[in-house]
C-alpha cells in the first residue's frame, strides 16, 4: 500500500503562502487591469457577446472584473479561509470554461493577467489556470495554518477587504478620471 507524501507544517505554510500570494496576485491584476482599462472592459464585452446569452452579457461583464479582484483581495490578506478559496476556485474555473468555449469556436479573445500586456488566450494559460485550481484544492483540503487575517473576527475580516477594495476602487476612478482628462482635453485642443 502505497501511502500519500506528506509534507511537514512549515512545508504546507510555504506552500499555502505561495497558492495564496502567487493565485490571488493573479487574479486580482486581472480585476485591476480589466476595471483600469477601457480597451481590456471591451474586449471583455465583445468577448461575452459570443460566449454567453445576450440577457446575461452586462451582468457578466460588469461582475466579473469585481469578482476577480475580491477574489484576489480575500486570498492575498488571507480572509474568510476556505470561503476564499472556493471563491478564488470559483472564478478561475468559471473563466477557465468560458476560455476552452472560445478556444474551441475558434474565437480571439485577450487573455492573462493585464489583457493588454499579455499574449492572446491559450492552452498554456487554461492549463495553467486548472493547476491553480487544484492548488487551491490542496491548500483548502489541508487547511489553512500560516499568518492571515483569518483568526480575526468575521466583521474585522470584512472591514479588511472591504478597506482593501475601497481603497483599490478609488485609485482606479482617479486614475480613469485622469485618463479621461488626457483624451478630452486631445479632443479639445484638435
Amino acid at each position: 500500500m502505497v501511502s500519500p507524501v506528506s509534507l511537514s507544517a512549515p512545508a504546507w505554510a510555504v506552500c499555502e503562502v505561495a497558492v495564496r500570494l502567487v493565485v490571488g496576485g493573479l487574479l486580482f491584476a486581472r480585476g485591476v487591469g480589466l476595471l483600469n482599462s477601457a480597451s481590456a472592459r471591451r474586449q471583455l464585452w465583445l468577448a461575452l457577446h459570443q460566449l454567453v446569452p445576450a440577457p446575461l452579457v452586462r451582468p457578466v461583464a460588469l461582475s466579473l472584473p469585481v469578482a476577480e479582484l475580491l477574489a484576489g483581495i480575500l486570498l492575498l490578506l488571507g480572509a474568510f479561509g476556505t470561503f476564499a478559496l472556493v471563491t478564488a476556485a470559483v472564478v478561475l474555473v468559471s473563466t477557465t470554461v468560458a476560455g476552452r468555449v472560445a478556444l474551441g469556436r475558434g474565437l480571439v479573445v485577450a487573455g492573462g493577467s493585464l489583457c493588454r500586456l499579455q499574449p492572446l488566450l491559450s492552452r498554456y494559460t487554461l492549463l495553467r489556470n486548472m493547476v491553480f485550481v487544484g492548488a487551491i484544492g490542496a491548500v483548502a483540503v489541508h487547511g489553512g495554518a500560516t499568518p492571515a487575517v483569518t483568526p480575526w473576527h468575521p466583521w474585522a475580516q470584512a472591514a479588511a477587504v472591504a478597506a482593501v477594495t475601497g481603497t483599490i476602487g478609488t485609485i482606479i476612478a482617479i486614475l480613469r478620471r485622469a485618463q479621461r482628462r488626457r483624451l478630452l482635453s486631445g479632443i479639445a485642443t484638435a
